[in-house]
């Protein structure tokens, strides 16, 4: 049953250490040897398009070449991507159709081969924000004279570095927030580290560890500017953070009306605004913002090709162009797909958990997210009685509005485009995982009576580590090696 009582939210005495303890560093060193073994269990390319972000680097790293169309067409692939493919039975492993799997084979060319099957296709200048790709393009070339296996493993290695620098800026970001309440900072981390899809797809080659990387350090910073003050290097810093987000995936777009709402909430709080008045500002920017997502998605080919649209004549369309007339039925699949990348590991590997384990997980899911409604509604909207921090609330506020910014996103191509081929892939959200994994425990919590919550925080870090072992024994183990 859901708690009604009104949570404890805020302290506000100060500590004198906010970024390492003993906790912090046994996070981060569970992160990295989870990030070792996945990267490692996991046959090379089994990831979310990991083949074609290889190749996009080798290309960078090892020929010198930027990748376009015209260099796809004329470059040979790696000569030992089809017999790796062949090797670990990747298309078979990821539940591609294998009746294709001979072309490419005569041209040896990579767009012939891996792009001709898949959606995805190619990672191509053109179409692609390419921050990740050349960052990592030296690393390639260090190792060309290396197996390709090998090759992989170790460009997996700097994401699972990637990871563990998140985790270490979510701690520090939370306990900067409550630094009288260090079990807010070990469940967030908790949950990243435990997190099965996070951690798959953090121990892999591609852009998402990166932009998740660079989106949580923009929080910390604005964090940071909002507890301790303004600077000219912060503001530097953050803008520069925001920017490199943005070119390395369209994923950070929900960073830029982040910022206005923290604006808009520093300064309804600061001049005094009335609540009517700021709340009508945030509404209209959330408005604002869903329109803008679907215009981005329809006219930039969701969001990578948003230079382009910079240099091309714009009209607004009618409003039945944004939304796409569906029936009920596909937005079912379409959450029940949600929560199936959410719990396993869907997105391109397709290891699927079992139903009954997907089924459980959409109750639970409901009742955090209710438990995360009535916490908002008695600390962040409604009449509070307690003595709160307005500095606390204001940056809850603001978390909350960049996870529904972040959300927006990922829902956008499925309520605005016509295709069938797009979902709600959990890792799309990653670049939100702090203001995520806050209110994923803060709705968690308040399913507890007031008086059994102080077990909530063992039961959750218990909880995600029997969860993900599962996972790892029950599920991942037995369909890779069976």
């Amino acid at each position: 049953m859901v708690s009604a009582g009104k949570p404890t939210l805020i302290a506000t005495p100060q500590t004198k250490n906010l970024s390492l303890s003993w906790p912090l560093i046994l996070v981060v060193t569970l992160t990295i040897v989870r990030g070792m073994l996945y990267l490692s269990i996991f046959p090379p390319f089994l990831a979310p398009d990991e083949a074609a972000h290889f190749e996009a680097i080798r290309l960078i790293g090892q020929e010198k070449k930027w990748p376009t169309a015209e260099v796809y067409a004329t470059t040979p692939m790696h000569p030992e991507m089809v017999p790796t493919f062949e090797k670990y039975r990747i298309w078979y492993l990821a539940n591609q159709d294998s009746s294709n799997q001979n072309l490419g084979l005569t041209t040896g060319l990579f767009t012939d081969y891996y792009a001709a099957q898949i959606s995805a296709g190619a990672v191509r200048a053109n179409s692609y924000l390419m921050l990740y790709h050349l960052t990592l393009a030296p690393l390639s070339a260090a190792t060309a004279s290396f197996d390709l296996t090998t090759q992989v493993y170790l460009l997996r290695f700097v994401s699972v570095l990637f990871t563990a620098a998140t985790v270490v800026i979510a701690w520090i970001t939370v306990r900067t927030i409550f630094p009288a309440q260090p079990g807010l900072a070990l469940a967030v981390v908790s949950f990243i580290t435990l997190w099965p899809m996070h951690t798959h797809v953090g121990a892999s080659v591609t852009v998402d560890s990166l932009a998740e990387l660079l989106a949580s350090a923009f929080f910390l910073l604005l964090v940071k500017i909002w507890v301790k003050g303004f600077s000219l290097l912060k503001a530097v810093g953050l803008v520069s953070l925001m920017a490199l987000a943005l070119l390395t995936k369209p994923t950070t777009f929900f960073l830029l009306p982040s910022l206005a709402a923290a604006l808009t909430v520093f300064l309804g709080r600061r001049l005094k605004w009335s609540p009517w008045l700021t709340a009508g500002l945030l509404a209209l920017l959330v408005g604002l913002t869903l329109v803008g997502s679907i215009l981005l998605h329809q006219y930039s080919g969701g969001g990578r090709q948003v230079f382009s649209l910079l240099a091309t004549p714009f009209h607004l369309p009618a409003w039945e162009d944004l939304v796409t007339d569906r029936p009920l039925s596909f937005y079912v699949g379409a959450l029940n797909f949600a929560v199936l990348s959410f719990a396993g590991l869907f997105g391109w590997s397709n290891i699927h958990i079992p139903w009954v384990w997907v089924r459980w997980w959409a109750v639970g899911l409901f009742l955090v997210g209710l438990g995360s409604s009535i916490f908002c509604y008695q600390s962040l909207l409604g009449p509070a009685r307690e003595e709160h921090s307005q500095q606390q609330k204001s940056i809850l506020i603001f978390l909350l509005l960049a996870l529904i910014f972040s959300l927006i996103g990922v829902v956008t191509p499925i309520i605005g485009s016509e295709s069938s081929s797009w979902g709600i892939h959990s890792r799309y959200y990653f670049p939100a995982i702090i203001p995520l994994a806050l209110y994923l425990y803060l709705g968690f919590r308040q399913l507890f009576p007031r008086p059994w919550r102080k077990f909530t925080l063992p039961v959750w870090v218990v909880g995600w580590f029997i969860y993900d072992c599962a996972v790892l024994f029950i599920v991942i183990l037995p369909y890779l090696y069976s």
